[in-house]
């Protein structure tokens, strides 16, 4: 999946996409200038690939690219948590529908949305008010009700940023966090909300942050971390988070992140930013592939995983 450069389809951009059958596309406010100028990119994308993943992080709050005055404005997440467990479904539901039909209206199919970090940390101003709340309860609940609205209203909902993002104080955009919590503490509390979820939301975003009760690689790297997931019977698609930020290109080589993403479990690669990025990531994995170092097994299991969310798009 990729990010574009501006308000139109570069002949690069479509070359590489029709070339090499690029699942997804993800979307900014770069690409933003005009409702109808949105809906003609969107259009001329989906003409090279009808059912292309069509992507944008539109939470809510300040993480929200369909901004007014083109669209409606929306409150982050812990405007709903501050409810915690008696926030009404009909709020809940109101909010997912106004926002869907915004996504809708211009041929979004796909919401990065929600976060389901548990803020642990209130001074974790990178998540801050995009988490519904600190209590893991409320985050669960309100978490999956946000998920089955967005599926009902016809939005691909997608779960983040596991194993969970709130008791980080580094901004992973910027540089690699580590978490030194337990194994028995992420349990009890980051996990808590992707477990309640996993049954019904179709794909999950991994975090570029270390665990290092579970591991010494970050979370979209980690073969370990990634296998928790699956131990629950998540058999759907697991999403890196940005490939090219900070966390990682600081710490590994743009060729080699792909490459362990994939050996880790990760069924789809994000490159938000530099084309030349999904450029170098793309023919080191099919260099991989041909030389039998990632196998073609691991490949079509995600091909099957992806092909089954964009059925009905």
């Amino acid at each position: 999946m990729i990010g574009l450069e501006g308000h139109d389809l570069l002949d690069e951009e479509a070359d590489f996409i029709s070339t090499n059958n690029i699942g997804g596309v993800i979307l900014f406010d770069r690409n933003i200038q005009t409702k109808q100028g949105l809906l003609k990119l969107i259009e001329s994308i989906k003409k090279i690939s009808p059912n292309i993943l069509v992507a944008v992080d539109n939470e809510g709050g300040r993480v929200q690219r369909l901004k007014a005055p083109l669209f409606n404005t929306l409150p982050a997440m812990k405007y709903f948590g501050d409810y915690g467990l008696e926030c009404s479904i009909d709020k809940i539901n109101n909010f997912v529908c106004t926002m869907s039909e915004d996504l809708k209206s211009v041929g979004f199919n796909l919401n990065f949305a929600p976060c389901l970090d548990v803020l642990t940390d209130q001074k974790n101003e990178v998540i801050g008010d995009r988490s519904f709340s600190g209590d893991k309860e409320v985050v669960s609940k309100l978490g999956k009700a946000f998920i089955l609205e967005f599926l009902k209203q016809n939005i691909i909902p997608c779960a983040k940023h596991f194993p969970g993002h709130g008791s980080t104080k580094i901004d992973s955009h910027v540089a690699l966090p580590v978490v030194t919590k337990s194994l028995e503490e992420l349990a009890s509390l980051e996990f808590v909300p992707f477990r309640t979820v996993f049954d019904v939301v179709p794909m999950i975003m991994t975090a570029h942050i270390v665990y290092s009760a579970i591991d010494n690689m970050p979370a979209t790297l980690s073969k370990k971390t990634i296998s928790i997931l699956r131990s629950w019977g998540y058999d759907k698609v697991i999403i890196s988070d940005d490939l090219d930020m900070g966390a990682l290109s600081e710490n590994f080589k743009t060729s080699e992140i792909p490459v362990l993403a994939i050996n880790a479990g990760c069924n789809m690669l994000l490159y938000c930013n530099k084309l030349i990025s999904a450029k170098v990531g793309f023919e080191s994995v099919k260099n991989e592939i041909l030389s039998g170092r990632i196998r073609q097994d691991i490949i079509q299991s995600s091909l099957d995983k992806i092909n089954v969310l964009k059925k009905g798009l």
